[in-house]
């Protein structure tokens, strides 16, 4: 009996489907997604689709930046030999939210047809449960092909639960023949959803360590214009309301009132920028927390050097990247027991904390400024974690799924 699948010479035909990878307009957008593409194009034929809402490209709407940004997102580019096609689909914010997966699913339905047609697809991984994996699962009804969603935080521990969007993830996750997670805590939450434990394997993010390494920490505050002698605190993420900035904002406020050498770094932007900077001018300490802005990946680093120690307050998070490079770079970590983050620390890499507390937060940053800790320790904590392994990972599991696809074509013919 032939079989219906690619040649075991071929190269494996894997189309990596999600919004969340950087476009020329947003270099820094879904950085970790592009990290695991890199290295899957080493093993397989790849192609990424990303996605994007479409935005007219009209110069006179040009300062609508949060949209328009998308308007100058080509079609079609390649990045580190990686191919990337990025439709555009329609969207109205907020209302068309609960519809989001079959816009998306309108546009992927050709362009998976035509990529099946003219060149093959063995199977498809789709990065971010909702609208990606959905819409891949509508769009490829009429010819089915293997899936792997991936989810990889907030998709699993907050949209799975969102009375719209929660029963399309769970029948797309029922439909996939198998799902990957980057963390044990978002397994077991769709475990406990009804989705077959032997289906779902954890595949938990890497960290470039090229990137991501210890460096002298006086060299680096030099470079970045800051003070010796003070005591620095550093965020890196969106300013958005499940990070819960406004918590470590607030708990700054206490650390200061005691240590008057603290500092709080803000890398990064976000909608609730304005409410934070009032925050610290309510609580009389906008002299001590600076608002950074976005910095570009390769810089976050040097930041990380120049703290004392990384802090993400979050209510929410799969396994974050942040946490990872903050390791790498051999600085400990305090953070919200939340998701993934208790997998990722131990007692001699950080401190864990109820999130939404800013008097628990504030003694957990007084105690790791306190603290003189094991920068070696710290960073070896970390050296398993290399996005090769992961890229391996992912491999594997892809291969299995279109070596089953296979098997059952075959056994149908």
């Amino acid at each position: 009996m032939t079989s219906l699948g690619p040649p075991s010479s071929a190269p494996l035909r894997v189309v990596l489907v999600t919004s969340q990878f950087p476009t020329p307009t947003e270099p820094e957008r879904g950085i970790f997604t592009l990290q695991i593409a890199r290295r899957l194009a080493t093993r397989c034929d790849l192609t990424v689709v990303c996605p994007l809402p479409w935005f007219p490209a009209v110069p006179f709407l040009r300062p609508l930046r949060q949209w328009y940004r998308f308007a100058e997102v080509p079609s079609a580019w390649t990045q580190d030999g990686v191919r990337i096609l990025a439709p555009k689909y329609p969207l109205l914010p907020r209302l068309s939210e609960r519809f989001h997966g079959r816009l998306v699913a309108a546009r992927l339905r050709r362009l998976l047809w035509d990529l099946k047609q003219s060149e093959g697809i063995d199977v498809i991984n789709s990065h971010w449960l909702y609208p990606d994996a959905v819409a891949v699962h509508v769009a490829t009804r009429a010819f089915p092909l293997p899936h792997v969603p991936t989810g990889l935080g907030c998709d699993v521990n907050a949209f799975i639960d969102d009375p719209a969007k929660g029963p399309q993830i769970l029948d797309m996750l029922h439909a996939s023949q198998h799902v990957t997670v980057v963390s044990e805590s978002l397994r077991h939450h769709l475990i406990a959803r009804g989705i077959p434990a032997n289906t779902v394997t954890t595949i938990p993010n890497g960290v470039d360590a090229r990137r991501f390494h210890p460096l002298d920490r006086g060299a680096a505050r030099h470079r970045l214009g800051l003070v010796d002698e003070r005591e620095y605190v550093l965020y890196v993420g969106r300013f958005s309301e499940e990070k819960s900035v406004t918590t470590l904002v607030d708990a700054m406020a206490l650390v200061a009132a005691s240590r008057p050498r603290a500092d709080l770094l803000l890398v990064g932007d976000g909608p609730l920028q304005r409410l934070l900077t009032e925050r610290a001018r309510a609580l009389r300490i906008a002299a001590r927390v600076r608002f950074v802005g976005p910095q570009e990946h390769r810089q976050v680093a040097e930041w990380m050097a120049a703290a004392d120690c990384v802090c993400l307050p979050s209510t929410r998070e799969g396994c974050p990247n942040v946490v990872l490079e903050a390791l790498a770079c051999g600085r400990p970590v305090v953070a919200s027991a939340v998701g993934g983050v208790p997998e990722m620390i131990t007692s001699e890499t950080g401190i864990l904390v109820p999130p939404s507390t800013p008097s628990a937060l504030a003694t957990a940053l007084s105690a790791a400024l306190d603290r003189t800790w094991d920068c070696a320790v710290i960073t070896r904590s970390a050296a398993l974690r290399s996005w090769d392994v992961v890229a391996e990972a992912y491999w594997d599991t892809l291969r299995r799924a279109a070596a089953s696809r296979s098997a059952v074509l075959s056994h149908q013919a």
